[in-house]
């Protein structure tokens, strides 16, 4: 994270992966509500069932660790769903503000 002008900016390579971390658990279980879908639902899914047979999460996570270009339309389904969803409006938020260093 680097603080400029008053704002934090992070890499979005990193959230990606924080987000692919996080959501995979998620995809690989049935949800209550499944009438709620996440934009890369379906690249996800792809991901999770493939290593289904080869280690499931934890042989997930050493490729995501070891191959920053690993699941290539995946990433840029995920990086465009951060910079058009809910990034695209955290700028505006009066409740947080402007961050200060």
């Amino acid at each position: 994270m680097v603080i400029k002008d008053g704002r934090a900016h992070f890499p979005l390579d990193l959230l990606v992966d924080k987000w692919l971390v996080y959501y995979y658990p998620l995809v690989s279980v049935p949800q209550i509500n499944s009438s709620t879908r996440l934009a890369f639902a379906a690249l996800l899914r792809e991901v999770v069932d493939a290593y289904a047979l080869r280690g499931g999460y934890s042989a997930f996570y050493r490729d995501l660790k070891d191959d920053r270009a690993a699941f290539p339309a995946l990433r840029k389904k995920v990086a465009a769903t951060i910079t058009q969803m809910p990034m695209k409006y955290v700028q505006f938020s009066k409740l947080l503000g402007p961050i200060r260093s």
